[in-house]
């Protein structure tokens, strides 16, 4: 006999890999949540009631600041208010959140893609961080600065968000 599962889900990894919270590295604009809510309540709506998996850092190519050392500064400005867009839109739309930290691709020794836009080549730098991993200070700092990250975004007053995944496939 079948039984109703716990929760029902899907994955909305991203809607413009790397590039949803803060500003990106390799344009320097915004091009996140904060810049698509249409296209973000769009998604939710269809996904109203079910738990959904979202990737918020992915490689790091975006949001995260990094002084002349290698150091972690922080997140970006526009980053707690791409994060703060996620999390209203999943609230308004009666969403749960997953939230994926970070992607494989943060260290698997890709450090650009390169494809074509339908004018040009593009090459796009990635985010390649490997010792952000591997490097307990690096790692220190990392875990640091998306706490408060989570802090700016007043993360605790969103009950949308019910569990958190650090890395996808860290395998890879």
């Amino acid at each position: 006999e079948w039984e109703r599962p716990f929760f029902t889900g899907t994955n909305l990894p991203w809607l413009d890999y790397g590039k949803d919270i803060g500003i990106s590295h390799f344009t320097g604009r915004a091009q996140g949540y904060s810049t698509k809510r249409e296209e973000l309540d769009a998604k939710m709506r269809t996904l109203a009631g079910t738990v959904t998996r979202v990737f918020l850092f992915n490689d790091l190519r975006s949001g995260l600041d990094i002084d002349a050392n290698g150091n972690i500064i922080g997140f970006d400005a526009q980053s707690a208010v791409d994060l703060k867009e996620l999390l209203m839109s999943a609230e308004a739309n009666g969403v749960s959140l997953i939230l994926t930290l970070f992607d494989f691709t943060i260290a698997d020794g890709t450090t650009e893609a390169v494809y074509w836009n339908g004018t040009t080549t593009v090459h796009e730098p990635l985010g390649e961080f490997p010792e952000f991993i591997n490097n307990p200070v690096k790692r220190l700092q990392l875990r640091k600065a998306v706490l408060k990250l989570f802090a700016d975004a007043e993360m605790e007053k969103y009950t949308s968000v019910i569990g958190f995944d650090i890395f996808n496939e860290p395998e890879w």
